[in-house]
């Protein structure tokens, strides 16, 4: 009997793992959230509003391939990335032939994660070619601690873009961008991590869309995550949060750190749909 439960067991951990390492890894959900912001719900009116985060690209691959063709069906108007586009400087490439596959009409907007850096000569691989001094020309605008405006049916919105918090800077810049950010306009802040909520809780923000904990990569506790994960601001592991008075999204990603696995927490593509409150 106890040799039958101790089999069990293992042929359990067994099928976990292959599931875990081999299976969910790949399949990409496209996943609907309902987020009430009035005034964002005014701006987009019907436009496909998908936020994508944490690639972490290695290659060329089947979930860059589903990424592409879920992305395509979509058909979206605004694409919102939240960083870390490429696990190494030598991946870049499959990243912007995927951005370039993605039907974006309205464009394709995101900001930087630590991955995405030279840390020698501190610039952005993604935004620069091999040599690290040209800019590179591709599909994507990247927002480095600045404020555009887009326009929609003689609306406007302020896309607030914040680069990562860097301990030995500080964040200086940041908060630069934070508050030059036009007050009255609706507003989307970008960023890698949700460090920034507090700030821009003050300057009359309709959301926050954040990536970085891959949700922990495996469904566990809140507290148990933020063990695994000191480094990672684990308050928010994944999902829709009130945080600050203010709708904050955080992407479970895309890709994964060094450890290829993920149970129950699939990789995610977000289809954000605004909503008056109440209604």
């Amino acid at each position: 009997m106890l040799k039958n439960i101790v089999l069990t067991i293992v042929l359990a951990l067994i099928l976990l793992l292959t599931y875990g390492f081999l299976i969910e890894p790949s399949r990409v959900v496209v996943k609907e959230v309902v987020i009430p912001a009035p005034r964002l719900a005014e701006f987009f009116g019907d436009a496909t509003v998908v936020h994508l985060s944490d690639f972490q690209s290695r290659g060329w691959g089947l979930r860059e391939m589903q990424v592409v063709s879920l992305m395509t069906k979509l058909e979206p108007d605004y694409v919102f990335i939240t960083g870390d586009f490429a696990q190494a400087s030598d991946s870049y490439e499959p990243v912007m032939r995927l951005l370039e596959q993605i039907p974006a009409t309205e464009g394709i907007f995101g900001v930087l994660g630590n991955t995405d850096y030279n840390e020698r000569r501190n610039v952005c691989v993604l935004c620069h070619e091999d040599d690290l001094l040209t800019v590179r020309e591709g599909p994507i605008r990247v927002l480095r601690n600045e404020t555009i405006r887009l326009k929609r049916g003689g609306r406007e919105l302020a896309l607030v873009g914040l680069d990562r918090y860097d301990e030995a800077k500080g964040a200086s810049h940041a908060y630069d961008a934070i508050r030059n950010a036009p007050y009255a306009l609706p507003k989307i802040v970008l960023a890698h991590t949700p460090y920034y909520i507090e700030d821009v809780s003050r300057r009359g923000t309709d959301l926050y869309l954040a990536g970085d904990t891959h949700g922990g990569q495996v469904a566990l506790p809140r507290s148990t995550l933020a063990k695994l994960n000191p480094t990672k601001d684990m308050r928010y592991p994944r999902g829709l949060f009130e945080a600050e008075g203010i709708p904050l999204y955080v992407s479970s990603g895309i890709g994964w750190n060094e450890v290829p696995v993920r149970i129950g927490v699939r990789p995610e593509i977000v289809v954000l749909k605004f909503r008056e409150e109440g209604s």
